[in-house]
């Protein structure tokens, strides 16, 4: 809201602004609102709960699917190291052992590199 008023021959702008943070706006607002239309309030009072109904839904919904994307993740990993156990388990018993070690090797290193770098982005996700 601007006003001029003269003081002394000069004029002087005074302006006031109201801010507020958050997703109700201030009861004085909010009796404005009313007195403007009728209703209005709880009209957004409405939509604000249905906002918070629909952010936490989605938060769910996200959180839901990060676990299931990490389980399922292990599980596949699980599976593999239980194959590729097998793998050199066969191929020792048939007389490839250097074979079965270069296999095992192998894949002792790629998981542990993979887990080290989960691990790091892990870190560096949760110090952002």
């Amino acid at each position: 809201m601007s006003k001029n008023k003269s003081v002394s021959g000069h004029k002087a702008v005074i302006q006031q602004t109201k801010v507020y943070q958050g997703i109700i706006p201030p009861p004085e607002a909010m009796e404005h609102y009313e007195r403007v239309q009728p209703g209005f309030a709880n009209r957004i009072l409405h939509l604000t709960e249905q906002e918070s109904r629909h952010r936490q839904k989605m938060e769910k919904r996200i959180v839901t699917f990060s676990f299931l994307t990490t389980l399922f993740g292990q599980l596949a990993a699980l599976v593999a190291v239980l194959v590729v156990c097998y793998l050199c388990y066969f191929a020792f018993d048939k007389g490839y052992s250097s074979e079965a070690t270069w296999i095992a090797v192998t894949v002792l290193i790629g998981i542990a590199s993979v887990f080290l770098y989960r691990r790091k982005q892990l870190k560096s996700n949760n110090s952002n």
